[in-house]
C-alpha cells in the first residue's frame, strides 16, 4: 500500500508541502485517509496489546508503580513523578477490574500512541503509508517493547515522551515555528529528567536540527531557549521528590520503620534545606540507585552483546536464550531470553535505508541511526543484568530506519512496480514479529490467571490487627498493593527484607516486634526449607498454604 496518488512530490518533502499543492477537497480526503490509517493502527496494535495484557497486580517494580500511583508516592530512584501523575489520573477512572489493571492499561495505551507517532514520522519522511505501518509494527511487536507494554512499567510511557519530542522537533525543522521547538525541548526534558539514559539519544535530535538549519536556522538564542526549557522538568522532578518523600506517609512508612529498626540511612536522610535539595537531586537523577561496583570487564561487554545480538538476530524464534535448568539466570530467562526484537527482516530494511536513503533522506537516516547508536552506547556502559529493558530508544531508531528502508529507492511519484513490490513485501517484517512473539510475551495466560486467584485468596486471610509481614522486594510490593490499595488494611506493615541482609538483620526485626507483642508473618521464600518446617507447624493452615509463616515471638 502506498500513499494516495496526486501531484508528483519529492520523497523527502514534508507532509505540509505535500498537502499544500492540491486543492481543499483533495487535502480533506488525504486527512480523512490519514485519520483512518491511524485509527486502524490503534485498533490493530491496541487489540494485540489488550489480548495479551497482564490481568492484574504484577510484582517487583511493576507492582510498586501500581501501589504508588493511587497514593502519588515516590518510586525507587529516580522516582518517576511524571508517569505517577499519569497513572494517578488513569487509576481514578472507573474502568476494568482493578486499579492494577488500569495502570497496566496505561502502558499499553502509551506504547500504542508511540507506534502511531512513529508512523506519522515515517510518512512525513517518505510519503508512504505502508512504510509507516512497517515502522510502527516493527516497534510495536518487538519482544522487549511489547513486553513492557503489558505491565505497569515506565518504559512505554517514556518511549511515548521521546517519540513526541522527536515528532515536535521534526515539525519545528519543517515549519521553523518556535512553538514546536519549545514543545520538543519540554518533552525531551520530561523524558530525560526521569530517564537519564535517554540523554544518550539527544545528539540524534541535534544532528537532525543542524542538517535542517536552512529551514529552521540554528541560533544561540534558540539553543539557549531549548536548553532552558529542557532543564525545567528536572526541577519539577526534584521538587516532587522533596515534597512527597515524607516518612509518615503510607507509601514510605514501612521502609522508614524498617530502616529505623536496623539503623539504615533513609534515602533522603538530610536536615538542612541545601542538603535535602542535593539529596533529592541525586535521587531524581537516579544517582542513588546502583547495582554494581562500577567496574566493567570484557566478559561483561561480551555477555551484553551476546544478549543484544540474540534479541535482534531472530534466533529467539527457534529457542529461548536460556534453558529451563539455567537457574543462575532465571530473571533473564523469563524476561529477556525470549522472542525477537526488530528481527532479521527489519534489520535488512534498516540496511536498505542506509543504501537508498542517505542521498535523499540523510537527516532522517542519521536520526534513526544515532538514536540506535546512542542507546547502544548506554546499554554497553549500563551494568544491571536486566539492561535490555532500557533499549526502547534504540528500538525506536531501528524501527524508524526499517520504515525508511521499506519506502525503497523511489524518489518521486508514481512509484515503479518494483518499488511497490518491495514496499508491500516489507510488511513481512512486522508480521514475522507477531507470529514469533505472541506466545512468548503473552501475560494473560491461564497460569497468570491462577496467580491472580491465589492473590485474591490472600485477601481472605484473617491477619490479626497490627500484624507485620516480612518479605523480599518482589512479593512485598505485590502485598503492599493487595493489602493497602485493594483491602485497605493500613493497620498492617509489609516490610521489605533486602537481599544483602542476612540472619542478624532478620533476628533484629523479630526481636523488635516481639518486644511489642506484634504478630509477625514471614513470607516463605525468605526462609530456607529447614527453617520453614518448624514454623509451618505453628502456623494456621490457610496461611501456610499461601506461603505465610508465623514467626516465634
Amino acid at each position: 500500500m502506498s500513499a494516495p496518488s496526486g501531484k508528483s512530490v519529492h520523497v523527502g518533502a514534508s507532509a505540509e508541502a505535500q498537502t499544500a499543492a492540491p486543492g481543499p477537497p483533495h487535502a480533506r480526503g488525504k486527512r480523512w485517509r490519514s485519520a483512518a490509517l491511524m485509527l486502524a493502527l490503534c485498533a490493530a496494535i491496541g487489540g494485540a496489546y489488550l489480548s495479551t495484557l497482564h490481568p492484574g497486580v504484577v510484582d517487583a517494580d511493576a507492582a510498586e508503580l501500581q501501589f504508588m500511583a493511587p497514593l502519588l508516592g515516590v518510586c525507587h530512584p529516580p522516582g518517576y513523578p511524571f508517569v505517577l501523575l499519569a497513572a494517578k489520573l488513569v487509576a481514578s477512572i472507573p474502568l476494568g477490574p482493578s486499579i492494577a489493571w488500569r495502570v497496566n492499561l496505561l502502558s499499553a495505551a502509551c506504547a500504542t500512541a508511540a507506534c502511531v507517532l512513529l508512523t506519522a514520522l515515517v510518512r512525513r519522511a517518505t510519503g508512504s503509508a505502508t512504510a509507516g505501518i512497517v515502522a510502527a509494527g516493527t516497534l510495536a511487536f518487538s519482544s522487549v517493547f511489547w513486553s513492557n507494554a503489558l505491565v505497569a512499567e515506565v518504559y512505554a510511557f517514556y518511549a511515548l515522551l521521546l517519540t513526541l519530542g522527536l515528532y515536535a522537533l521534526v515539525r519545528f525543522a519543517e515549519s521553523n515555528r518556535v512553538a514546536w521547538l519549545c514543545a520538543s525541548a519540554l518533552l525531551m526534558g520530561c523524558c530525560v529528567a526521569n530517564r537519564p539514559s535517554e540523554a544518550f539519544v539527544l545528539p540524534a535530535g541535534l544532528v537532525f536540527w543542524v542538517l535542517s538549519r536552512r529551514s529552521a536556522p540554528l541560533t544561540f538564542r534558540r539553543v539557549a531557549l531549548g536548553l532552558g526549557l529542557g532543564v525545567l522538568p528536572l526541577a519539577g522532578s526534584v521538587a516532587y521528590v522533596m515534597v512527597r518523600e515524607i516518612p509518615d506517609r503510607l507509601y514510605t512508612r514501612d521502609d522508614a520503620l524498617r530502616d529505623a529498626i536496623l539503623r539504615e540511612p533513609s534515602p533522603l536522610d538530610a536536615r538542612t534545606f541545601p542538603e535535602r535539595l542535593r539529596e533529592a537531586a541525586g535521587y531524581a537523577l537516579g544517582l542513588k540507585w546502583t547495582t554494581s561496583n562500577g567496574q566493567r570487564t570484557w566478559d561483561d561487554f561480551a555477555w551484553d552483546l551476546d544478549k543484544y545480538a540474540w534479541l535482534l538476530s531472530g534466533r529467539g524464534a527457534l529457542e529461548d536464550r536460556f534453558t529451563a535448568d539455567d537457574q543462575a539466570h532465571w530473571r533473564e530467562r523469563l524476561e529477556q531470553g525470549r522472542g525477537v526484537s526488530i528481527g532479521p527482516l527489519a534489520l535488512l530494511l534498516a540496511v536498505a535505508a542506509l543504501l537508498f536513503g542517505v542521498r535523499r533522506r540523510l537527516s532522517w537516516v542519521l536520526l534513526g541511526l544515532l538514536c540506535w547508536a546512542g542507546n547502544l552506547a548506554f546499554y554497553l556502559v549500563h551494568s544491571p543484568p536486566d539492561n535490555l529493558d532500557f533499549i526502547s530508544p534504540g528500538l525506536i531508531g531501528l524501527s524508524l530506519l526499517a520504515g525508511l528502508g521499506a519506502a525503497g529507492w523511489r524518489a518521486e511519484r508514481p512509484a515503479s512496480a518494483a518499488s511497490r513490490v518491495w514496499t508491500a513485501a516489507s510488511l513481512l517484517a512486522p508480521l514475522f514479529l507477531v507470529a514469533v512473539n505472541y506466545a512468548s510475551v503473552d501475560r494473560s495466560t491461564p497460569a497468570e490467571t491462577e496467580r491472580q486467584r491465589k492473590l485474591e485468596r490472600v485477601l481472605d486471610l484473617d491477619f490479626p490487627l497490627d500484624s507485620v509481614i516480612i518479605a523480599k522486594y518482589d512479593p512485598a510490593m505485590t502485598l503492599r498493593y493487595q493489602f493497602y490499595i485493594e483491602a485497605r488494611r493500613t493497620d498492617l506493615n509489609v516490610l521489605i527484607f533486602r537481599s544483602r541482609w542476612g540472619a542478624d538483620e532478620l533476628r533484629g526485626l523479630l526481636r523488635h516486634f516481639g518486644a511489642q507483642r506484634r504478630p509477625v508473618f514471614i513470607y516463605g521464600e525468605l526462609m530456607p526449607a529447614g527453617v520453614i518446617r518448624p514454623l509451618e507447624r505453628r502456623t494456621p493452615r490457610p496461611f501456610a498454604e499461601l506461603g505465610f509463616y508465623k514467626a516465634a515471638s
